[in-house]
């Protein structure tokens, strides 16, 4: 579809122009976009990088309608909530999602023989996410991805310079892939396909697995496959690494310092000892680590030491509680299979 083509495709829709009430200060209350100035700013400095119309682009934009049910799903968790690893794990280690999982990976055994031929990157952690992300395929999001970013980028100002790059990278892939705007769907956050994957992380990461000259996320699960696994490879994954290791701390106020680090694998054995923490199985001396806590109010934390491939779940979700999921579904899988 030629440029001007894929801009006025989804012109006959008329200009959403749902109202809602601001939720907190970081809220801006709608108006049309438009008819607002940062909308059609935004809009020429897109046409300035990357050619077309001012006037073709906004025919475009305007008609994205503001959801107030994005910016309630971004919200940040209430002051006074408690984290839960133990309730957080069982969404998604759980018996629906295993079977999920053990019928895809029977499904799908050759394009993940393949995949982790080609990139390193194990089975087990390429159906972790998947199954965590959208139970395969199964809840893949049912949001106009153009009303979610469009939203995101100008009615939610906490992270509006992040959405409005993947809004970029939004009107991109449909340039260059003949979508029309405004007929994509995917997630509240405005990502999409079986993977979840980000507008950008399409851009950087998706791969065309099944070759069929098409990279399709939606409706392909073999590019799923590939893409998930190019993705951890891009982020370092290391074949044969394990993801995380069961740890023992001493005393948890000893290993402050060493948390405030965040998602990255720079601690060594001997620092980790000397912070009196045991790794309780076998691992290289040379292997850099991160420590990562599990917590759930109430009860003592779950400590495990994280690896680099820990780190490269964590650019997929930059939770602990994420990449910690993604392994023990995936670990849970491979069980059932191999059973």
């Amino acid at each position: 579809m030629k440029r001007r083509d894929w801009l006025f495709a989804s012109a006959a829709c008329a200009l959403g122009s749902t109202s809602f009430k601001l939720l907190a200060q970081q809220y801006v209350p709608f108006t049309p976009y438009a008819a607002r100035a940062e909308v059609r700013e935004w809009a020429q400095g897109f046409v300035n990088t990357y050619g077309g119309s001012v006037e073709e682009l906004m025919a475009v934009l305007s008609q994205a309608q503001s959801n107030e049910t994005v910016i309630r799903l971004m919200q940040p968790a209430p002051q006074g909530f408690k984290r839960s690893w133990q309730s957080y794990r069982r969404r998604f280690v759980e018996p629906v999602r295993i079977k999920a999982g053990l019928r895809f990976w029977e499904a799908y055994s050759g394009a993940l023989q393949r995949a982790e031929a080609k990139t390193g990157v194990a089975a087990q952690a390429i159906v972790g996410i998947l199954g965590v992300e959208t139970i395969f395929g199964r809840q893949i999001g049912d949001f106009r991805v153009l009303d979610a970013l469009m939203t995101l980028s100008f009615d939610y100002l906490r992270r509006a310079d992040f959405f409005r790059s993947e809004l970029e990278h939004f009107l991109l892939l449909s340039r260059e892939n003949g979508w029309i705007p405004t007929q994509i769907l995917g997630s509240f956050a405005g990502a999409m396909g079986i993977p979840q994957f980000m507008p950008s992380s399409i851009r950087k990461h998706a791969v065309d697995f099944d070759e069929d000259k098409i990279i399709d996320l939606r409706n392909s699960p073999v590019d799923a496959i590939g893409s998930v696994a190019q993705y951890l490879a891009d982020y370092g994954w290391e074949k044969g690494l394990p993801i995380s290791l069961p740890a023992t701390v001493a005393e948890e106020a000893a290993v402050q310092e060493l948390l405030k680090r965040g998602p990255q694998a720079n601690l060594t054995l001997d620092e980790l000892r000397a912070r009196g923490t045991l790794v309780r199985e076998g691992i290289s001396e040379n292997t850099k680590l991160m420590l990562v806590d599990l917590v759930t109010h109430k009860q003592a934390t779950e400590f495990r030491v994280g690896t680099a491939n820990f780190y490269a779940i964590t650019r997929y979700n930059k939770s602990f509680f994420y990449a910690a999921a993604v392994q023990d579904l995936g670990a849970a899988i491979a069980s059932a299979k191999g059973s």
